[in-house]
């Protein structure tokens, strides 16, 4: 009788000993629906995981947890590196005034110095000279410097020497 699958059982109106019998045995055959052996009894209920007991509380469980500003210490976004080109300076400075705004618990909004060395840190070759000057003259004792003066002196140095005529340069371009 293997691999074939008996066909059901008559079911019988009559509760004589003889048909309940039967229909135990019948119930032991193979399950048409599911094709494996059962008997027809419940499975038993697997044992739940077992889990570690909880910590015991610590000695000093009536303080409070220490609170972390995740917000602090992190950076968000990223300043990039001007190279010296003049079509890219005035990016560079709008950069350079996102990334401080993005970011307001690490630069203060009145500490000039350290924007002005932010933007120095991003500044690299064929510029590298103008950077250099500049931190010479930040570290010098007594100076001034603010963020306003550093950026008209950078977009001075390095901005686009003629926009409009560049820009009409470039819509002539289009044209050919």
């Amino acid at each position: 009788m293997v691999g074939t699958t008996p066909a059901p059982a008559e079911q019988s109106t009559d509760p004589t000993p003889e048909s309940s019998s039967t229909n135990l045995e019948l119930s032991k055959e193979y399950d048409s629906d599911v094709s494996f052996y059962t008997d027809k009894e419940p499975l038993p209920n697997p044992t739940p995981p077992r889990r570690d007991p909880s910590p015991p509380p610590s000695p000093m469980s009536g303080t409070a947890p220490p609170t972390h500003d995740h917000g602090s210490n992190s950076v968000i976004g990223e300043i990039p590196e001007f190279k010296g080109k003049r079509k890219e300076a005035k990016a560079f400075v709008q950069n350079c005034k996102l990334y401080f705004r993005l970011n307001p618990k690490r630069i203060a909004a009145d500490n000039d110095r350290t924007k002005i060395f932010l933007a120095l840190n991003k500044i690299s070759d064929g510029a590298k000279e103008w950077k250099d000057a500049q931190i010479d003259e930040l570290l010098k004792p007594g100076s001034t410097i603010n963020w306003t003066a550093f950026k008209t002196a950078f977009l001075e140095n390095w901005g686009e020497v003629d926009p409009a005529g560049n820009a009409f340069t470039q819509l002539l371009k289009l044209q050919q």
